[in-house]
């Protein structure tokens, strides 16, 4: 191909090239480890100090709460939806937000079909939903990392929702 177009393509093959030789590179070397083996043999350097010192909103009264939930970095926020009370143990789903903010009034007002992006489907279903928020966000200790300690946090909340007595730790 000649031209812009064909200038365009020939870039696009060559950072194709180059991911696939990375990826190709990266498994050589995690072979034999699960990734939370491998991501325990990295370190993270954090060069600028980003925080996010606004407290979260407080949530609508009723369906949720606004708690805190024990992490490797100290004590994250995170809105939790409350206990069914029917004595059964429920099915939860933790509400990984994407953004680099925190948690806020945005997961419970009415938003466009075309962009949805609360829980709604899943309180609607019955099942327990809790939407951490990340370290370095939402007055929470630490720093924002880009999203490696982030996964730390997403882990603890995994643990942390599956010791409530009204959820089925299988099926989180």
């Amino acid at each position: 191909m000649t031209g812009a177009r064909g200038r365009k393509m020939r870039g696009s093959s060559a950072v194709a090239i180059l991911l696939v030789g990375f990826v190709s590179a990266c498994a050589a070397e995690l072979r034999g480890q699960t990734l939370t083996e491998a991501r325990a043999g990295f370190q993270t350097k954090i060069i600028r100090n980003l925080r996010d010192t606004e407290t979260p909103d407080l949530p609508p009264a009723g369906k949720y709460k606004l708690i805190l939930f024990p992490s490797a970095v100290g004590q994250l926020a995170a809105y939790l939806s409350g206990d069914p009370a029917d004595g059964h143990k429920h099915p939860a789903v933790i509400w990984s937000h994407g953004g680099l903010g925190g948690i806020s009034s945005y997961f419970f007002g009415e938003l466009p079909v075309d962009n949805e992006q609360s829980p709604k489907a899943f309180d609607e279903a019955g099942m327990v939903v809790m939407i951490p928020s990340w370290r370095g966000t939402a007055n929470n200790p630490g720093r924002q990392e880009f999203f490696y300690g982030e996964v730390d946090d997403l882990l603890a909340a995994v643990k942390y929702v599956k010791t409530l007595p009204y959820v089925d730790p299988e099926r989180v």
